[in-house]
């Protein structure tokens, strides 16, 4: 079976035999799949721009048992201005892992491509200038957070999960069950896993689920200790707390 024109964004990529490369590649409509771009790896090759990590691109697949062939294909973005920006190329790198443990881990996740192309988009365009740290660890903060509502575990930030009465000042976040718990039920339920936010900071985290990636601007200044917490939050519900980018990240 041949796929014409299906997006990819490159993922990941491995050697293969001489001249070949093994691509991880997230699709628009097949999901993460793994495709074999032969003679790749070889200067002059057609495929050579559209086989390296973080690229989009338009191609041709065809399906050859496990996993698909890539045949022909354009590249759309490179994302150039993230390669040479070193927090960006590190922070994008961990949401590449991200990404790719996620999609690995579930079938085809609907807006999951589209999210992801408007934050590489997004942070492709930021990293033209200097000292654009602190934007950058919003616009993380606001995929991982994004994340884990598309995954279902999207937190409750108006209300006590458990008995429902309505909250509108600081209070501690069952990070297991994912919300507010009011002060009455937080008695009962001492032992969870909880963590306090104060109310700007549980006001700002529904700001991040809600706005786009390219109006960031608008939410001003994002305390760290949140930033923090949603990657806690957010590797607590996939299960994995480990990537590679991000330890190199804080090594430098």
């Amino acid at each position: 079976m041949i796929i014409t024109d299906e997006e990819i964004i490159c993922l990941k990529e491995f050697k293969y035999k001489d001249n070949d490369k093994i691509l991880r590649v997230l699709s628009r409509n097949k999901g993460n799949i793994q495709l074999i771009a032969k003679g790749a790896r070889k200067a002059k090759s057609k495929l050579l721009n559209i086989s390296q990590v973080l690229c989009y691109s338009k191609c041709d697949l065809t399906n050859n048992r496990d996993m698909y062939i890539l045949s022909n294909g354009e590249l759309i973005k490179n994302f150039y201005n993230i390669r040479t920006n070193l927090d960006s190329f590190f922070m994008s790198s961990y949401v590449l892992e991200l990404v790719d443990y996620i999609s690995r881990q579930n079938e085809l996740i609907s807006n999951l491509f589209e999210m992801t192309l408007k934050f590489y988009t997004v942070i492709d365009e930021l990293s033209k200038y200097d000292d654009v740290t602190k934007d950058i660890n919003i616009l993380v903060a606001m995929f991982e957070i994004k994340l884990a509502s598309m995954l279902g575990y999207r937190p409750v930030l108006r209300n006590c999960i458990y008995c429902g009465v309505s909250i509108k000042s600081n209070a501690y976040i069952d990070t297991e069950n994912g919300g507010l718990v009011c002060n009455e039920c937080l008695k009962k339920y001492r032992n969870k896993n909880l963590f306090l936010l104060n109310n700007e900071s549980i006001v700002m985290m529904e700001k991040l689920i809600m706005t786009k990636f390219q109006n960031y601007s608008e939410l001003g200044n994002v305390d760290k200790v949140l930033l923090n917490y949603i990657r806690q939050y957010l590797h607590y519900h996939i299960g994995k707390n480990n990537f590679k980018s991000l330890d190199m990240f804080k090594k430098i």
